[in-house]
């Protein structure tokens, strides 16, 4: 069986964003430095908000690793903008802004819910320094570079970071400060499925799936050969800015990937994902 890609753009087109009924963000939360601590794994999304006639107004909803529910707050976009309405000030909050160029400032906030003696919005000022892929050990995405500070005229430097553009932030969604992440403690944006369609998922190592999923994968030039893999799985590739560009179920074991065009790809064999750069 051979799967044909047809060529397309490799960039997130401008203005694109998926705050939108439809969408889910999952991040996993690690609260301890203890070895082998299990990751609890939350559910985020959107629903539109009835009290509210534009429409653009929506409830941003946890469910949490026992699959309880809460609403943390209001949430809607202006302009590429994202906002958060905050019940302790009734106000409205900006929480990220993907129309920053290279050398903008802005004030922006997280609504830190973790802290018991809650009173408000933390506040971050960041500094746009440019645009980049990012690469970390997730899939690329097209990304802000920012770097935080600690005062409003930008001379205490907190740390570097990105925000995804029209996702969020690497440490989940509505965490967009804080960028110097400590591995093993705290949350990280893990998967973003939009109208049932995977559009992000953090990158796993290739070489560990192949042994325990016994799948054996092989690249001649464009051509991607998959073999080992079980009957009904499902093959998916995706685009170096995490968009699905095709997809298929497997027959026989066997699958053949024709990438239209050099580069990088992931491509994801039910729950295992490999990442792939043919030249």
């Amino acid at each position: 069986m051979v799967l044909s890609v047809v060529a397309m753009a490799l960039a997130l087109s401008v203005g694109a964003t998926y705050f939108k009924e439809g969408s889910v963000w999952k991040t996993y939360r690690i609260g301890t430095t203890e070895p082998n601590m299990e990751r609890e794994y939350y559910r985020f999304y959107l629903k539109v908000d009835d009290s509210d006639n534009s429409g653009s107004v929506f409830n941003l909803i946890e469910e949490s690793a026992k699959g309880d529910l809460a609403t943390i707050c209001l949430i809607k976009e202006e302009d590429n903008r994202i906002y958060f309405f905050d019940n302790f000030t009734s106000q409205w909050y900006l929480l990220y802004d993907f129309n920053l160029k290279e050398g903008d400032c802005v004030c922006a906030y997280t609504p830190d819910l973790s802290e018991p003696q809650y009173q408000g919005p933390t506040v971050t000022y960041v500094k746009c320094v440019g645009e980049e892929l990012y690469e970390h050990d997730s899939t690329p995405w097209p990304a802000l570079k920012l770097e935080e500070y600690g005062d409003a005229d930008c001379t205490e430097l907190y740390g570097e970071g990105v925000w995804l553009k029209g996702l969020g932030s690497p440490h989940g969604l509505i965490e967009n400060c804080g960028f110097d992440y400590m591995a093993g403690l705290g949350s990280k944006l893990y998967e973003v499925v939009s109208d049932d369609d995977v559009i992000y998922k953090a990158y796993v190592a290739s070489t560990s799936l192949l042994k325990s999923e016994k799948v054996s994968l092989r690249c001649t030039g464009r051509l991607v050969s998959l073999s080992g893999v079980g009957d009904g799985s499902s093959v998916a590739v995706y685009s170096v800015d995490g968009r699905k560009i095709a997809s298929c179920k497997v027959s026989g074991g066997t699958a053949d990937v024709l990438l239209p065009q050099s580069g990088a790809y992931m491509i994801t064999v039910g729950d295992s994902v490999f990442k792939v750069l043919t030249r």
